[in-house]
């Protein structure tokens, strides 16, 4: 099962054009879009709460878009109307919308790597928790 466009802000509609498949999840970051030059502005548009684009992938644990929306630089410390920047809201969604085609220690590894900073206490699931204490967090 692959999330539909309007649960990740509908990346078509502002420049992200679809190769194949109806508003399916990339499988890898080597073709299913094409990047316009309105995407840029995409990334730093806020949605719902406040929330951007890494930040409802990050919490959902969509690995492919985290990775596309960090290589084209994405903000890794804009924060949502409750306080959670990326990092924190994969980490909560981890325990709280638990999607499963999310891999949330495979974003939180993407994150860290970006320069997300690592949170003192680890918290989220216990695969999300292994992956932050191998980062430094208590």
């Amino acid at each position: 099962m692959n999330p539909s466009p309007s649960v990740l802000y509908s990346p078509c509609a502002l420049g992200a054009r679809p190769v194949r498949g109806k508003g399916r999840v990339p499988p890898s970051l080597n073709s299913p879009y094409r990047i316009a030059p309105s995407f840029r502005l995409w990334l730093r548009t806020p949605g719902t709460h406040a929330s951007t684009p890494l930040d409802r992938s990050a919490i959902r644990g969509y690995l492919d878009l985290v990775n596309l929306l960090a290589e084209r630089g994405a903000s890794l410390s804009v924060v949502n109307e409750f306080g959670g920047a990326p990092l924190p809201a994969c980490v909560w969604g981890s325990t709280n919308f638990r999607d499963p085609d999310g891999d949330y220690p495979a974003c939180v590894e993407r994150l860290i790597e970006a320069g997300a900073p690592v949170p003192a206490a680890a918290g989220g699931s216990e695969a999300v928790q292994e992956v932050l204490r191998r980062h430094g967090a208590a």
